[in-house]
This record gives structure tokens, sequence and C-alpha cells, in this order.
């Protein structure tokens, strides 16, 4: 049983972005590690039908079909709350790891793609909360300090905003290039009008962090210099945020959790990761003891 960071109540972070190869199963993965291995109690929730984040928890596929066989999967859940029927965490949460640590997830199967479609699609009213509402029917804020979703990139909409329905702060990650920022201006340019809420509460709920940079390229001083942000405020607002870290390319990233992970990827990892992470505890009003520490210094 995990032990916990003491909060009365767990903050939920959505992970989704505008293209796909952006990073954001790892990042997910990534910052459940890191949170986990400093003593919170850590639930991942594996919204994305391709099972990725799944897969490098449990990093067995006969356990996804195990799980899937007996129904310990999130179109089960969604399909009982829909229903108007109890759900219980326990039935449902797997463990497994994040790199070296035990962390919990929800995952997903194959029947979660036409689950979700039906909801979405359905007669029922208010289908942007129906995530928010699964959360909620099994206990999730009352049972992990972080609870975090990850989902699929923007090209389908509706998990989208069921992930910002369901969250209370969102990470939108990004490469350095043109096109990702082209791609993330055109998602954050519909997103208010397709979600039904302010530009400015959608825009106070999300932050953008770039990940994959390759130091010392063309992109990485455009960067530096802050020329993507000046594009991205530009486009879309001023009060747009940014993680004023970010992550590095580093190959330890795409081997961390898998059979080809080396000795020196677990530093690796933690070294470019940390500052980011340092940043978003604050960011979520949930320090860590040691930035507690620093600060009242």
């Amino acid at each position: 049983m995990q032990s916990g960071g003491g909060w009365l109540t767990g903050v939920v972070i959505g992970v989704f972005s505008a293209p796909g190869g952006t990073g954001k199963t790892t990042i997910s993965l990534v910052l459940g590690w890191l949170l986990r291995r400093a003593g919170n109690k850590v639930l991942l929730v594996d919204l994305d039908p391709s099972i990725s984040l799944s897969y490098l928890v449990l990093r067995d596929e006969s356990k996804l079909f195990e799980y899937e066989n007996r129904g310990r999967c999130l179109s089960r859940v969604f399909e009982r709350v829909r229903k108007g029927r109890s759900v219980e965490l326990e039935d449902y949460v797997v463990s497994g790891k994040a790199i070296d640590v035990e962390v919990d997830i929800l995952i997903p199967d194959s029947e979660l793609t036409s689950i979700i479609d039906s909801l979405w699609y359905g007669p029922e009213a208010r289908k942007e909360y129906k995530l928010r509402r699964v959360l909620e029917a099994l206990g999730v804020r009352e049972a992990y300090d972080f609870i975090i979703i990850d989902t699929i990139p923007f090209f389908d909409r509706k998990y989208a905003i069921l992930t910002l329905y369901g969250s209370d702060k969102c990470i939108i990650p990004l490469r350095p290039t043109i096109i990702d920022v082209f791609r993330t201006c055109k998602m954050l340019s519909e997103l208010p009008a397709l979600a039904g809420k302010p530009k400015k509460e959608v825009f106070d709920q999300v932050r953008l962090l770039f990940n994959m940079v390759r130091r010392n390229t063309a992109q990485y001083w455009a960067l530096m210099r802050g020329r993507y942000q000046e594009i991205i405020r530009g486009v879309i607002s001023p009060h747009i945020s940014f993680f004023k870290k970010h992550i590095p390319l580093r190959v330890a990233f795409s081997r961390v959790s898998t059979e080809e992970e080396r000795a020196e990827d677990v530093r690796d990892v933690e070294e470019a990761t940390l500052p980011v992470l340092s940043e978003f505890q604050q960011w979520i009003g949930r320090p860590s003891e040691a930035d507690k520490a620093e600060a009242m210094e």
C-alpha cells in the first residue's frame, strides 16, 4: 500500500498535446515516478486506447489481457457509472512499476473507444463531465495525492475536453519546432469554444512545456530567446503560461521502463526532469519539502 504526502485531497493533472510524438506519455510516467519516489500516493490514469502508458507500467502484455478479461479496466467503470451503479476503487486499480517504484494505474481496454464514443454522442447531458464523474465515483482524490491523466492527441477532441473538465491543471507538451507551435496554436484557438469554457478559464488551467529540446540548435536558441513563446502569446493570448524550464532531448527517455533500460538511464532522466518537477509543484500549490525549506531561508 502506498504511503501518502499528507494532503487532505488529491490534485488531478491532465497531460495532452496538439500533435502526437511530443512525449506526453513519457512525461506522465516520469512525473508519476518522481512524485511517487518522493513519498506521494500516485495514480496514473491511461485514457489513451493505444495503452502505451499501461504497457510501460505493467511491462507484460499478458497482464493487460488478464485485467481486461477480469473487467479491471476503464470502460467497465464508465459503464457502471453511466448506469448509476456504485464502483469500488480497489476493483479497478492495478499496480505496476513507474521505472523503479510501485505505482497504481487505471488501464484502458479494447472497448474504451466505443464506450467513450457512445457516451459522447449519446443523449446524456453534460457529457464533458463524464470523466470527472468517474473519478469522483471512484474516490481518487481521497485515496491519492496526485492523479495523472495521460490521453491521446487533440485529433480526437473529445478526449482533451474530458481531460480538461476532469483535471485541476493540464500540462501541454510540445517540441521546439514551428510545426508543433502551429498545431498547438490551432488547438488553443479551438479549445475554449469546443469545451464551452471562457478563454481565461482554459488558459489559467493549462501550462505549456517544451520537451525534447536539443541543445545548441537553431530551435534551441529560438526557444531560449523566447521566440516560440512570443508567437503563441501573440496568436492566442498574452496570458498563456509556459514552464520556465524545459526537458532536454536525451536517449534515456526512450529506454526507461523498457527492456532496453541501462543503468545510467534512470539518473539521466532524473537529472533532466527534476527542475521541471520543482516548477510543476510550485504551480499546482504542492511544493516539495526541499522547496519549502528553501523558501524559508
